[in-house]
């Protein structure tokens, strides 16, 4: 019996590290809603790749067309989180006055001129290049200007999700030092207790059978559940006492830089891992059936 307390400990721990993590994902939401990362993240995307680091001349032309600033929120008093290639490529052109519905070699020679009198060097030579790639075809340009503005879109969406993970980790560190959070002093304690044990797992449970597989879009709303959830599975976290001198202490900063690191890594994954691990006990768990007597008798 000693292999299933052991596996219990295990889902135990996953529990804890899903329901931690859950936690850190909503505040990184609220954060990130309440700092207005997003948008602040796409204008400097959009700054970087029109050469106007301070956004003075096209960046701030391109944000104040009426099809980007309808997409603000109050009235285009706050910018955009999001904007379509579709839409940035129109006000794009609109600004530098490169849209035109007319085709032919006269308007595309036009344009290369307008092009060429650009002041940023940068932004003169991508759509120089785009001019070049479309080989006199203006649907082709407009579709190459398109692609441009996704392709940066990519490498922002990347800088995004650095960002996020570094303020996740800290927000990793902030819950699990609050709490006390501490993976050998709960794992030592679930191994004792077999009550809190049984009821911990029970809970682990029926929250995996329960819980939609995209834990990474947690709504923010769901931290008064998440707090329940804690109070609930007689975890036991919290401080109570201090450790007891040095050994102590370097003990518990192991435990709590353990689940640091195990929160750090998202709720999708301990999710995940924890279905497949009450999956496989749940499969291993069940008896065999035993045979009708006539079966085993051969009659």
């Amino acid at each position: 019996m000693f292999g299933s307390a052991i596996v219990e400990v295990a889902i135990g721990l996953l529990f804890i590290y899903l329901i931690l993590s859950l936690v850190c994902s909503a505040l990184n939401e609220m954060l990130a809603g309440w700092l207005r990362m997003r948008a602040k993240n796409l204008e400097e995307g959009i700054r970087n790749m029109l050469d106007d680091p301070e956004g003075v001349d096209i960046a701030r032309k391109v944000y104040d067309h009426p099809l980007v600033k309808a997409l603000g929120r109050k009235q285009g008093q706050r910018k955009p989180s999001y904007i379509p290639s579709r839409l940035f490529r129109s006000a794009l052109l609109d600004v530098l006055e490169l849209s035109s519905p007319q085709e032919g070699p006269e308007r595309f020679a036009e344009l290369r001129k307008k092009v060429d009198g650009l002041d940023s060097a940068q932004l003169k030579e991508a759509l120089r290049t785009l001019l070049e790639q479309a080989e006199g075809n203006l649907i082709s340009f407009r579709a190459s200007v398109e692609n441009w503005f996704d392709d940066s879109m990519a490498r922002v969406s990347g800088w995004y999700k650095r960002k996020a993970q570094l303020i996740l980790l800290a927000l990793a560190f902030a819950v699990t030092v609050a709490l006390n959070a501490d993976t050998l002093a709960l794992g030592g304690a679930l191994l004792r207790d077999e009550a809190a044990r049984a009821a911990l797992v029970a809970s682990a449970e029926r929250f995996a059978a329960a819980e939609p597989a995209d834990t990474a879009a947690t709504p923010t709303e769901d931290l008064d559940r998440l707090r329940q959830q804690i109070q609930q599975s007689r975890i036991g976290l919290g401080w109570s006492e201090a450790p007891d001198g040095l050994g102590g202490w370097v003990k518990k900063a192991a435990g709590l830089l353990l689940t640091v690191l195990a929160v750090s890594l998202g709720a999708p994954f301990w999710f995940d891992l924890l279905n497949r691990v009450t999956s496989l006990r749940a499969a291993g768990g069940k008896p065999a059936q035993p045979q009708p007597q006539n079966a085993r008798s051969g009659t």
